[in-house]
C-alpha cells in the first residue's frame, strides 16, 4: 500500500486525515486524489456539486503528488453526439478549474482523456500539451454492468490506449490507466507492447469479495464453487505451478473458498507478483 488513489468526495474526512499522516510519517510513498467524477457518472452528485467541492478541498490540501482534474465519462450506452459532448465538457471545464488552481497543484495533474475515436483522443492530449500537462490518464476501456461500472479492455479501446501511448511520447507525457482491471488485462496490454507509467485497479478487492481469485496471466477463477478442474485441490496446485505464483494466501484452497479476506489479499498479492515480472 506505498502508492494510494482515493476519492476524497466518497471518502470520510478520517480518511484524509489518515492518508495525510501516513504520508508525513512516510509510510505511504504517494498519494493521488482522483476527482470523484465517478460519483456524478452514478447520479450521486451533480458535476456543479463536483466542481465546488474539488474547487475547496484542491486549495486545502496542497500536499498530495496527484489531482485528477474533473471529467465528465462517456459511457459505452451513449450516443456519438454525446461521447462528443463529454469530450469537449472535459476539456471545457479541466481547462478553467486547471487555470483557477495554484502551481503545486497545476505541476501535478493528472488530466483524463476521454474519446471513442480517435480526433477524440488527439483533441484530448493537444489541449492537455497547450496546457503543460505532464501527466495523463486513460480510462476509455468501454464499459458494461449497471450504470457502466465494469469496465473492459474491448480491441477498440486497445487501439485507443495505443494512440494515447505513442502521443504521450512524442509531447513527453507519463500515461496513467485508469481502472484497467485484473492481472490479465495488464497482461493483454503488454502483450500488445503498452506499458503505461502507472495503473490503479480495485478489482483485486472487488473479485475477492465475489468469490473470484487471480493469478499471472490467466483469467479470474470462482473458487467458491467446484467448478473446472482449477477448482480441486490437485487442479489448484498445477494452476500454482504453471503460473509460478505462490503466497501465504493461497496455501490451502479451502481458506480461499472460505475466507473473502484470503481471496482480497491473494489477489492483491498476485497483482503484486503480476507488476513486478
Amino acid at each position: 500500500f506505498a502508492h494510494v488513489l482515493y476519492s476524497p468526495i466518497s471518502s470520510p474526512a478520517s480518511t484524509t486525515k489518515y492518508i495525510y499522516q501516513q504520508k508525513k510519517e512516510k509510510k505511504i510513498q504517494t498519494v493521488w486524489l482522483d476527482c470523484g467524477a465517478y460519483q456524478v457518472q452514478q447520479g450521486k452528485i451533480s458535476y456543479d456539486e463536483l466542481l465546488s467541492f474539488l474547487d475547496v478541498f484542491y486549495h486545502n490540501n496542497q500536499w498530495a503528488d496527484g489531482y485528477v482534474l474533473p471529467d465528465i465519462v462517456p459511457l459505452s450506452s451513449d450516443s456519438d453526439e454525446i461521447v462528443q459532448y463529454k469530450v469537449s465538457e472535459t476539456l471545457y471545464q479541466c481547462e478553467r478549474f486547471f487555470s483557477q488552481m495554484p502551481l503545486y497543484i497545476q505541476e501535478r495533474a493528472i488530466a483524463p482523456v476521454q474519446g471513442r475515436y480517435i480526433h477524440q483522443i488527439k483533441q484530448c492530449i493537444e489541449t492537455y500539451a497547450l496546457m503543460g500537462i505532464e501527466r495523463i490518464g486513460f480510462g476509455s476501456w468501454g464499459t458494461s454492468g449497471p450504470n457502466g461500472s465494469v469496465n473492459m479492455l474491448s480491441e477498440s479501446s486497445l487501439a485507443l490506449f495505443k494512440t494515447v501511448c505513442n502521443m504521450a511520447r512524442e509531447y513527453r507525457m507519463q500515461v496513467h490507466c485508469f481502472g484497467i482491471g485484473g492481472p490479465n488485462s495488464f497482461s493483454r496490454l503488454c502483450k500488445n507492447n503498452l506499458y503505461p507509467d502507472s495503473l490503479d485497479s480495485t478489482t483485486w478487492w472487488k473479485a475477492g469479495g465475489f468469490g473470484s481469485i487471480f493469478f499471472p496471466d490467466t483469467s479470474q477463477i470462482q473458487i467458491t464453487v467446484r467448478r473446472g478442474i482449477k477448482t480441486t485441490r490437485s487442479g489448484f496446485e498445477n494452476l500454482k505451478a504453471e503460473t509460478k505464483h505462490s503466497c501465504y494466501f493461497c496455501e490451502d484452497i479451502q481458506k480461499l473458498r472460505t475466507s473473502r479476506n484470503y481471496r482480497i489479499m491473494h489477489n492483491l498479492a498476485a497483482w503484486l507478483d503480476t507488476l513486478e515480472r
